[in-house]
Protein backbone atom coordinates (compact mmCIF):
# COMPACT_ATOMS: atom_id res chain seq x y z
CA UNK A 1 0.00 0.00 0.00
CA UNK A 2 1.39 3.18 -1.26
CA UNK A 3 2.49 6.08 2.09
CA UNK A 4 2.25 8.92 -0.28
CA UNK A 5 -0.47 11.44 0.65
CA UNK A 6 -3.59 11.43 -1.28
CA UNK A 7 -4.45 14.47 -3.19
CA UNK A 8 -8.23 16.15 -2.11
CA UNK A 9 -8.55 17.66 -5.23
CA UNK A 10 -7.42 18.37 -9.32
CA UNK A 11 -7.36 21.86 -8.79
CA UNK A 12 -4.33 21.49 -6.46
CA UNK A 13 -2.72 19.41 -8.95
CA UNK A 14 -3.34 21.12 -12.08
CA UNK A 15 -2.62 24.49 -10.62
CA UNK A 16 1.12 23.15 -9.63
CA UNK A 17 1.42 20.76 -12.53
CA UNK A 18 0.19 23.98 -15.25
CA UNK A 19 2.12 26.20 -13.07
CA UNK A 20 -0.69 28.41 -12.43
CA UNK A 21 -1.10 28.92 -16.22
CA UNK A 22 -4.86 28.75 -17.39
CA UNK A 23 -4.90 27.51 -20.38
CA UNK A 24 -2.96 24.45 -19.70
CA UNK A 25 -4.94 23.71 -16.63
CA UNK A 26 -8.46 24.06 -18.45
CA UNK A 27 -6.74 21.54 -21.40
CA UNK A 28 -5.84 19.17 -18.27
CA UNK A 29 -9.51 19.56 -16.55
CA UNK A 30 -11.63 19.11 -20.00
CA UNK A 31 -8.81 15.94 -20.95
CA UNK A 32 -9.13 14.37 -17.55
CA UNK A 33 -13.00 14.74 -17.59
CA UNK A 34 -13.72 13.28 -20.44
CA UNK A 35 -11.39 10.40 -19.73
CA UNK A 36 -13.26 9.34 -16.42
CA UNK A 37 -16.22 9.82 -18.26
CA UNK A 38 -15.53 7.59 -21.40
CA UNK A 39 -13.91 5.14 -18.30
CA UNK A 40 -17.29 4.72 -16.62
CA UNK A 41 -19.28 4.79 -19.69
CA UNK A 42 -17.25 2.16 -20.96
CA UNK A 43 -16.90 0.20 -17.89
CA UNK A 44 -20.64 0.64 -16.48
CA UNK A 45 -18.93 1.79 -12.78
CA UNK A 46 -21.58 4.80 -12.88
CA UNK A 47 -24.48 6.28 -14.88
CA UNK A 48 -23.84 9.48 -16.37
CA UNK A 49 -26.32 11.95 -16.90
CA UNK A 50 -26.92 13.18 -20.35
CA UNK A 51 -26.86 16.57 -19.76
CA UNK A 52 -22.94 15.58 -18.37
CA UNK A 53 -22.42 13.36 -21.42
CA UNK A 54 -23.18 16.13 -23.49
CA UNK A 55 -21.35 18.88 -21.68
CA UNK A 56 -17.93 16.99 -21.49
CA UNK A 57 -18.44 15.99 -24.79
CA UNK A 58 -19.21 20.09 -25.76
CA UNK A 59 -16.08 21.35 -23.55
CA UNK A 60 -13.85 19.05 -25.55
CA UNK A 61 -14.47 20.97 -28.72
CA UNK A 62 -14.06 24.09 -27.32
CA UNK A 63 -10.96 23.48 -25.95
CA UNK A 64 -10.02 21.37 -29.35
CA UNK A 65 -11.17 24.64 -31.04
CA UNK A 66 -10.39 27.77 -29.54
CA UNK A 67 -7.78 26.42 -26.33
CA UNK A 68 -4.52 28.47 -26.59
CA UNK A 69 -2.63 25.71 -24.94
CA UNK A 70 -3.92 23.00 -27.19
CA UNK A 71 -3.60 25.33 -30.53
CA UNK A 72 0.22 25.57 -29.79
CA UNK A 73 1.04 21.89 -28.08
CA UNK A 74 -1.58 19.94 -30.08
CA UNK A 75 1.16 18.13 -32.62
CA UNK A 76 2.93 17.13 -29.91
CA UNK A 77 -0.28 16.33 -28.00
CA UNK A 78 -2.04 14.19 -30.03
CA UNK A 79 0.01 11.32 -30.52
CA UNK A 80 -0.42 11.03 -27.09
CA UNK A 81 -3.49 10.94 -27.11
CA UNK A 82 -3.78 8.78 -29.74
CA UNK A 83 -1.44 6.18 -27.70
CA UNK A 84 -3.49 6.81 -24.18
CA UNK A 85 -6.72 5.35 -26.11
CA UNK A 86 -5.29 2.49 -27.66
CA UNK A 87 -3.72 1.52 -24.02
CA UNK A 88 -6.45 1.58 -22.75
CA UNK A 89 -8.36 -0.42 -25.18
CA UNK A 90 -5.59 -2.75 -24.28
CA UNK A 91 -6.13 -2.37 -20.78
CA UNK A 92 -9.79 -3.47 -21.08
CA UNK A 93 -8.86 -6.71 -23.46
CA UNK A 94 -6.09 -7.59 -20.60
CA UNK A 95 -9.01 -7.44 -17.70
CA UNK A 96 -10.67 -9.85 -19.32
CA UNK A 97 -7.67 -12.66 -19.49
CA UNK A 98 -7.83 -15.29 -16.80
CA UNK A 99 -3.99 -15.16 -16.09
CA UNK A 100 -3.71 -12.99 -13.05
CA UNK A 101 -0.57 -10.98 -14.05
CA UNK A 102 -2.09 -9.90 -17.44
CA UNK A 103 -5.55 -8.56 -15.25
CA UNK A 104 -2.39 -6.47 -13.20
CA UNK A 105 -0.67 -5.36 -16.10
CA UNK A 106 -4.34 -3.99 -17.32
CA UNK A 107 -4.77 -2.04 -14.32
CA UNK A 108 -0.65 0.28 -14.93
CA UNK A 109 -1.82 0.17 -18.23
CA UNK A 110 -5.41 1.95 -17.73
CA UNK A 111 -3.66 4.61 -15.95
CA UNK A 112 -1.39 5.65 -18.55
CA UNK A 113 -3.29 8.55 -19.69
CA UNK A 114 -1.32 10.60 -16.72
CA UNK A 115 1.61 10.40 -18.68
CA UNK A 116 -0.56 13.75 -20.84
CA UNK A 117 -0.24 15.53 -17.59
CA UNK A 118 3.16 15.31 -16.64
CA UNK A 119 4.17 16.10 -20.52
CA UNK A 120 1.99 19.37 -20.17
CA UNK A 121 4.15 19.79 -16.83
CA UNK A 122 7.23 18.96 -19.33
CA UNK A 123 5.48 22.32 -21.73
CA UNK A 124 4.76 24.54 -19.15
CA UNK A 125 8.08 24.23 -16.76
CA UNK A 126 10.49 21.96 -18.79
CA UNK A 127 11.88 18.72 -17.92
CA UNK A 128 12.70 19.13 -14.03
CA UNK A 129 9.38 20.08 -13.22
CA UNK A 130 8.00 17.73 -15.24
CA UNK A 131 10.07 15.01 -13.11
CA UNK A 132 9.33 16.69 -10.15
CA UNK A 133 5.54 16.56 -10.62
CA UNK A 134 5.84 12.67 -11.82
CA UNK A 135 7.41 11.74 -8.38
CA UNK A 136 5.16 13.56 -6.67
CA UNK A 137 1.79 12.56 -7.50
CA UNK A 138 2.59 9.45 -9.82
CA UNK A 139 2.15 6.14 -7.56
CA UNK A 140 -0.03 2.93 -7.67
CA UNK A 141 -2.24 1.11 -5.46
CA UNK A 142 -3.36 -2.21 -7.13
CA UNK A 143 -6.14 -2.22 -4.72
CA UNK A 144 -7.46 0.53 -5.54
CA UNK A 145 -5.83 2.30 -8.79
CA UNK A 146 -4.21 5.55 -9.77
CA UNK A 147 -3.21 7.31 -6.75
CA UNK A 148 -3.43 10.03 -8.92
CA UNK A 149 -7.21 10.03 -9.04
CA UNK A 150 -7.63 8.04 -5.60
CA UNK A 151 -10.42 10.39 -3.72
CA UNK A 152 -10.92 12.64 -6.88
CA UNK A 153 -13.37 11.50 -8.73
Amino acid sequence: MSTKPKIASFDTIFEELCMGHQSPREFCHTYLRWCHDMDDFIDGDKKIPTDEIIGTQLQLMYVFTRNEFWQHNQDSLMPLIHNSAMTFLESERLSEDNDIQKRLASQLLKSQYQDIFYYVAYLVGGWEHSKQMSIKYRDYDIDVGPIFVKGTK
